[in-house]
């Protein structure tokens, strides 16, 4: 419950604030893109979650299941629309997946099919929706940049040179690194790294 409120006041700072977003996407009150989707991850999670203990318990009413139901869409919305965030767009895509196959599973062997058609129709219109969001482009960059191709995206050519330079700051000094939280202005990029591993390698 805490989650959802938090959930729903973090769309509440969106409308009233009149918030700008930063290259198509919001950051809310967590002030961070990535970390506003990551909040929204574990949001739909745990209402998957919720669903899957009624389930085993026996406790899953159709309440609970409209309610459930409701905050996935909601978060889905959320990390789609509003974030943008790669990660979050392939772990709900992941999830949902997972989700809509566990949930064929645990079906008797004679509903498996019945139960199935309807099932693979909404992961389906799941996917249409990643695929419609505007921001899909995001994921087609990694495709681009995997394939060898030209990037558009001028965040990953950005966090690929935020990378590089963190391994190299590292490498000039591998044991005693350059301090807590100085890549920032070491770097002369004025903000981190977007890598916490090479960020801690750094400092």
């Amino acid at each position: 419950t805490t989650f959802i409120i938090g959930l729903l006041c973090t769309f509440a700072f969106i409308i009233l604030s009149g918030e700008s977003p930063v290259d198509g996407r919001y950051r809310s009150t967590l002030m961070n893109t990535n970390l506003y989707s990551w909040f929204m991850v574990l949001c739909m999670l745990l209402g998957f979650r919720s669903i899957l203990v009624g389930l085993s318990e026996g406790s899953l009413n159709k309440t609970r299941l409209i309610f459930n139901a409701a905050v996935i869409a909601l978060n889905f919305y959320g990390i789609l629309y509003l974030s943008g965030s790669r990660k979050g767009i392939v772990i709900t895509a992941v999830s949902a997946a997972t989700f809509i196959a566990y949930m064929i599973v645990l079906q008797p062997p004679r509903r498996r099919i019945i139960m199935a058609t309807p099932l693979v129709v909404v992961l389906s219109l799941l996917l249409y929706w990643v695929y419609q969001s505007p921001k899909f482009s995001r994921l087609a960059d990694i495709a681009n940049i995997l394939d060898g191709g030209n990037i558009v995206d001028t965040g990953v050519i950005i966090r690929g040179q935020l990378l590089e330079d963190a391994i190299h700051l590292w490498l000039q000094r591998p044991f005693f690194g350059w301090g807590l939280d100085q890549f920032t202005a070491v770097s002369g990029w004025g903000m981190y790294a977007h890598d916490n591993y090479v960020e801690l390698l750094a400092n």
